[in-house]
């Protein structure tokens, strides 16, 4: 009985269970290959060229899109204190403004469409858009002037406008609304940057409310402009660009991988695409930068 059972068993060559073998190793050697390509297909980050086209020509777009809204939006405004950064989205040259910003240091005002042409040399054709919203002081106008009554000349006369950036505390505190926090808040942060360079960033000072910004702005200005050691930021380290104003080593870093995926930085608009990067004070950011 136990003869005739064994004989029932089916016999398996040496070649047959080698074939098993090979076949088991095949199936294995493809379940890895396959799940290795899954992976590495999901976490793939190469930029295929039509990618880098597309993403180039979506900034084109967007330049001439937010060109279009600035200019919808332009208000009324003295381009005497053109910045950079309202240069830039005006359409006009760094050595348009560098150009302003030189005649400015010597003290000088530009008075009218025709002397800001003269200044800066832009087109006529830039001059006949934007020029509509040029506000210049009315004495700057010699009718207006001669009829200015002369109570007001003496008004205009006693209030005497100090530099922000030499202002003591007692000075400050004169002020309606600044107390002794409020000035130790000021000149922290004045000392902090090694001197403002816009009135503008007395905003960011944490507590002052727009009252208070409105009365400080009453009584102070930048006088004497502040000499900007700017940092280029398609050159600089990370260290370096750390150390700008506003910008903290997160977002240095996000600058820096930026930089090296995307090639230097050209215009202003690309920092949009920094994370958490302090949008509300970029136009203040751009006055220590260099391309």
């Amino acid at each position: 009985m136990k003869n005739r059972w064994l004989n029932n068993i089916p016999y398996v060559t040496r070649s047959q269970r080698m074939g098993i073998l090979w076949l088991a190793l095949l199936i294995i050697v493809f379940q890895i290959i396959y799940f290795v390509y899954l992976n590495w297909a999901m976490n793939r980050t190469v930029i295929e060229p039509f990618d880098v086209e597309w993403h180039a020509q979506q900034l084109v777009l967007d330049s001439i899109a937010l060109q279009t809204k600035q200019q919808l939006e332009l208000k009324p405004f003295n381009p005497n204190f053109i910045s950079d950064y309202k240069g830039y989205s005006l359409g006009m040259s760094l050595e348009e403004i560098d150009k302003l910003h030189a005649y400015r240091e010597k003290n000088h005002f530009v008075n009218s469409a025709a002397e800001f042409q003269t200044v800066t040399g832009v087109s006529k054709q830039w001059l006949d858009s934007i020029s509509v919203y040029f506000k210049f002081p009315q004495w700057t106008s010699s009718s207006q002037k001669a009829q200015l009554p002369k109570k007001q000349d003496a008004i205009t006369t006693a209030l005497e406008i100090k530099d922000i950036n030499t202002a003591s505390r007692d000075e400050l505190m004169q002020v309606r609304g600044i107390g002794p926090v409020f000035s130790d808040r000021i000149i922290n942060e004045r000392n902090r940057l090694r001197g403002f360079v816009h009135m503008k960033q007395l905003d960011f000072i944490w507590g002052l409310s727009p009252e208070n910004i409105a009365n400080l702005n009453a009584y102070f200005d930048i006088l004497d402009p502040v000499v900007v050691l700017k940092t280029n930021v398609n050159t600089a380290t990370l260290d370096e660009i750390s150390k700008i104003p506003y910008i903290n080593y997160r977002i240095a870093r996000g600058i820096v991988i930026y930089r090296s995926s995307h090639g230097d930085f050209t215009h202003l608009k690309e920092f949009e695409n920094i994370v958490n990067f302090p949008l509300d004070k970029l136009e203040i950011i751009s006055l220590y930068l260099a391309f």
